[in-house]
């Protein structure tokens, strides 16, 4: 009977131990995908507003073309702000993220701009 109380009673701490170990790890992992999922639509975002500036610096005046010029260097700062989200850690992702935004606010701005002249 003391053999049984003592697998019974092991078997009950084993189970207990693992439950309070699995939400430490689901954590980690849900935030390593949220980065993962946020950059990748950020790096769509950049490719399809990279290819709206070339194709609008094409068709413009000289005075155009210097503001798609000026476009396209914010854009290249979106991207290299990107590139540092990836390998930011949980402190500083927020302030890299909004650097992101806000560059990326301007140069959106800014497209808008190019675009109605």
């Amino acid at each position: 009977m003391r053999t049984f109380f003592r697998v019974w009673f092991f078997s009950v701490l084993t189970v207990v131990c693992c439950r309070g170990a699995e939400p430490t790890a689901k954590p980690t992992e849900a935030y390593a995908q949220a980065v993962i999922a946020y950059v990748e639509a950020a790096n769509r975002e950049m490719v399809a507003l990279h290819a709206k500036v070339e194709a609008l610096a094409k068709n413009a005046s000289d005075a155009g073309k210097v503001a798609c010029a000026e476009i396209s260097r914010q854009l290249d700062v979106c991207d290299e702000l990107l590139e540092r989200l990836t390998t930011a850690n949980r402190s500083s992702f927020d302030a890299v993220k909004s650097a992101y935004e806000r560059e990326r606010a301007l140069a959106l701005k800014a497209l808008d701009e190019a675009a109605k002249k």
